[in-house]
Formats: structure tokens, C-alpha cells, sequence
């Protein structure tokens, strides 16, 4: 299905960057990008551990920290997953 994602690539590139804290997270989530095209922004989709896309795709500002409400998902294992131009990077956070 094109809503299933099975892996992202953990990575920080060159062109794009970006952290999140607190890691284990109770109801939100703070993700700064940072990217070579400045003008740009980011898009962020939360994926549950089976794949699936559980929050809409989140709009991303750079430079600046990003709240996401996790409060609504349940206490697991998730994946950020960011896109900004050609470039993609993802790493897997906790909710408790």
C-alpha cells in the first residue's frame, strides 16, 4: 500500500538535518530541521512499528523547534520519517 512505510534510512546528510527531544516522549514531541535549502520547508509523517502513517503529515519550519502533539497516540515504538526537496532521513522515537 503507498500508506505503508517498511524503513527510512537514519541519517543526517549533508543537506538536511534534524533532532527531537525528549526521547521517551509523553504528549509532545519538539523537532528542529535544518537544511542547505533554506527556503524550503519539511515534511514530517509519524509511522507506527507495523508502518502505518497514525498522525496527518506535519509541515515542518526550519530553524526553529517544531511541536508535535503526541498525546493521542498510544505508548510504543514510532518513526519519524522527514522529507525536505530530494533528501529523506528518519529515526524512531518512544512514547510513553
Amino acid at each position: 500500500s503507498g500508506d505503508c512505510i517498511t524503513g527510512v534510512e537514519d541519517l543526517n546528510s549533508a543537506e538536511m538535518e534534524f533532532s527531537y527531544y525528549p526521547n521517551p516522549a509523553m504528549d509532545e514531541l519538539n523537532v528542529t530541521l535544518r537544511s542547505i535549502d533554506k527556503n524550503k520547508e519539511g515534511l514530517l509523517k509519524v509511522m507506527d512499528a507495523s508502518g502505518r502513517q497514525v498522525l496527518p503529515i506535519q509541515t515542518l519550519i526550519q530553524n526553529q523547534v517544531n511541536r508535535l502533539d503526541i498525546n493521542n497516540l498510544g505508548a510504543g515504538l514510532y518513526y519519524l520519517h522527514i522529507s525536505i526537496g530530494g533528501s529523506t532521513a528518519g529515526r524512531a522515537f518512544v512514547k510513553n
